[in-house]
């Protein structure tokens, strides 16, 4: 019988961290605009680089990116099991699937004493409930109906939350600020 194959960047925590950090960066670039409108795909963007480093996190503690309701299609001797499956884009989800192995990961951590947008401290997981919305809600035009927010000030937030979340992934440098060369003066 013929098995699906598993992508190569299914299990590779480098490249899931390195993209990450490059949607965490427009994300805080276009927060720190201060612009209203370009909160729109900051948000976006912000999700994006969360789902991302969660799943190299997962990654590191043994999971695989692979969806689970695919697992028929694989070879059984590789012995991924539902449980071992990083998958989807619920940040909630992947927060409580990290938490769960990963013991110095703590949903409950408080990461701002105060957030003006949310009651209270705001710990971890509240975090992950803020930035939740954005990807079902602004992502493609839908309706509004969890979203509790959004403005440049989601961008402290964030880099809390994205602050937890690097000692559990691969060390990745920042990327230079010239990213293509700059064209020569020579004719």
């Amino acid at each position: 019988m013929g098995y699906t194959p598993i992508a190569g960047h299914a299990s590779d925590a480098f490249t899931w961290a390195v993209n990450a950090q490059f949607n965490y960066l427009g994300s805080q670039t276009l927060f720190q605009t201060g612009n209203p409108a370009l909160s729109f795909p900051a948000s976006v963007l912000a999700h994006s680089a969360i789902e991302m480093y969660l799943k190299a996190a997962l990654i590191g503690v043994g999971c695989i990116v692979f969806d689970p309701k695919s697992l028929r299609s694989v070879d059984p001797a590789l012995g991924l099991t539902k449980s071992n499956c990083a998958w989807g884009h619920h940040l909630l989800k992947l927060g409580r699937q990290f938490a769960s192995r990963e013991a110095r990961f703590d949903l409950k951590a408080v990461i701002l004493d105060r957030f003006p947008m949310r009651s209270g401290r705001l710990t971890v997981e509240g975090a992950l409930e803020i930035f939740d919305p954005y990807f079902w809600e602004i992502r493609y035009p839908s309706p509004i109906e969890k979203l509790h927010g959004i403005g440049p000030a989601y961008g402290v937030p964030l880099g809390k939350l994205v602050e937890r979340l690097l000692p559990f992934v691969p060390k990745v440098s920042p990327p230079s600020r010239k990213f293509a060369s700059t064209p020569s003066s020579k004719a």
